[in-house]
């Protein structure tokens, strides 16, 4: 099926993609009998091992921070041996405030698994918990911006009142020289499957992603259609600014990617425990983790395994266009070996014409992780189930995948399984969808663009051009409208 290669860009996003590449280490056979299930090479790079007798494995993989998001992580310090300042006077010493590493991570150096050690107050950065050795040449550094962990977004290292929260900020960010490692990652492939980035949607870091899939796309595949898939992380900001910035890198990252996968989480789900810390990326990464872990599942099993290209098809059904995947669901099964019985809905009329209650099935709750919910009809459905799980939606326009494996993520030591409310026993499916329900989000969109006044500059900042906005935003909405709808009809040069 090919390789993959990863991006990830923010905090955030190196949280959600360390629990994933933590689920591919287990993977890993360390023994000679270990079963093989997944090809390995699909999202990590296979190397020689330093004694010459076996092979290491690093994730196939690009990470970008801020300046101080790699916490303890010295990028070298895994691949030579790191010079001792010991005999250097203590006077002469630059003091720095340097990040410790966790006690997790310093057992792991020493050969010792314990997930135990881990809570929320010190898994501030995925580099605390994470089990892979990058490449040097994986980890890239933005220094004009500091990485504040309590902080929602970044602060520019000279101009403190300088943040990273906007389309526009991450766009002038963005340096060519920022992926010159890009082609070393794409020459080790010998059948590129396509790019997977994960970024996040609601600060600069939208604007610096979709700056970076233009230079890609024009320097790499300019004459080959590729697939580049964008997991866009949300956190639902209401501020006027950062709705107006959400539109704008939403509308721009569907045109620079092949599938846009726009991840909302409704923190009110019944699936989460009480325990779930919605401050805490540790916690908070582990949701979209799980939903694209089940698709990295598919992409890598080696029976019944699908590529990018296959699922993208099966997604878009010949509407290229329609390349927002605006529902997104983690559905749950009640508990695998739950004890409790599950609330059920009784019919008291029946209890009293025979005298006995009915069986019903346990009630599923819902994760619900997209920018639209239920819709009565779909243009295309998408399941991934487990071994077990059976699915009884035949539409012609579902596809249903079985990913035997879905849920070994919530078996590694280093996943929070206590946010979910059945913990390690939760069973689930997810699903990713597109129907008309889009077209609703954006049309108010369309409104708060077509509102704004060309005489406020931040906003026309971020925006850029307004009516190309409004242009862009009107062709979305057509592509997911069918048949008439008078809404449609309003002109785009009413603003």
């Amino acid at each position: 099926m090919g390789e993959v290669i990863n991006i990830s860009l923010s905090q955030l996003a190196g949280h959600t993609t360390t629990h994933l590449y933590n689920d591919q280490e287990s993977l890993i056979p360390y023994t000679a009998n270990a079963p093989i299930t997944h090809n390995l090479t699909t999202f990590l790079s296979r190397f020689k091992s330093t004694s010459g007798t076996g092979s290491n494995f690093s994730p196939r993989s690009l990470v970008y921070d801020l300046r101080g998001g790699f916490g303890a992580l010295n990028k070298y310090e895994y691949h030579e041996s790191l010079p001792s300042f010991d005999e250097i006077p203590q006077a002469l010493r630059i003091s720095e405030n340097k990040i410790r590493k966790s006690e997790y991570q310093s057992n792991l150096d020493a050969g010792l698994i314990d997930g135990s050690k881990l809570t929320c107050e010190n898994t501030r950065y995925w580099t605390d918990y994470n089990k892979l050795i990058y490449n040097p040449k994986s980890l890239t550094t933005l220094n004009n911006f500091n990485y504040v962990s309590d902080e929602p977004v970044g602060s520019h290292f000279h101009f403190p009142n300088l943040k990273f929260a906007t389309f526009n900020i991450g766009q002038k960010e963005f340096n060519e020289d920022d992926v010159d490692s890009f082609r070393n990652f794409l020459e080790q492939c010998d059948l590129f499957n396509g790019l997977q980035l994960t970024t996040e949607i609601d600060s600069a870091w939208g604007g610096y992603a979709n700056e970076m899939l233009i230079y890609l796309n024009d320097e790499y595949f300019n004459t080959s259609k590729i697939n580049i898939w964008t997991y866009g992380l949300m956190n639902s900001s209401n501020s006027a600014t950062s709705k107006i910035s959400r539109v704008k890198t939403i509308v721009e990252l569907s045109k620079s990617s092949s599938l846009l996968f726009p991840i909302d989480v409704d923190y009110s789900s019944g699936m989460l425990s009480s325990i779930f810390k919605k401050d805490s990326l540790w916690h908070r990464s582990g949701l979209p983790a799980m939903f694209i872990n089940s698709i990295w599942g598919v992409n890598s099993q080696l029976e019944g395994g699908e590529s990018m290209s296959h699922v993208q098809a099966n997604l878009l059904r010949g509407f290229e266009d329609r390349n927002i995947v605006n529902e997104i669901k983690i559905v749950s099964e009640e508990s695998k070996n739950s004890k409790s019985m599950g609330i059920m809905d009784v019919d008291l009329t029946a209890y009293y014409t025979t005298g006995k209650l009915p069986v019903s099935k346990p009630s599923e709750s819902v994760l619900n992780m997209g920018v639209s919910r239920d819709y009565k009809t779909y243009m295309s459905k998408n399941y991934i189930v487990g071994s077990n799980k059976k699915i009884e939606d035949i539409a012609s326009t579902t596809t249903i995948y079985q990913n035997r494996s879905i849920d070994n993520i919530l078996n590694i030591e280093t996943f929070p399984t206590e946010i979910l409310s059945h913990g390690k026993n939760t069973s689930y499916c997810t699903e990713f969808n597109i129907h008309e329900g889009l077209k609703d989000n954006l049309k108010a969109s369309r409104k708060i663009i077509k509102n704004i006044s060309l005489t406020n500059q931040p906003f026309i900042d971020i925006i850029e051009d307004k009516g190309e906005l409004v242009e862009d935003l009107s062709r979305i909405i057509e592509e997911y409208t069918t048949g008439y709808d008078p809404d449609s009809e309003e002109s785009d040069d009413d603003y």
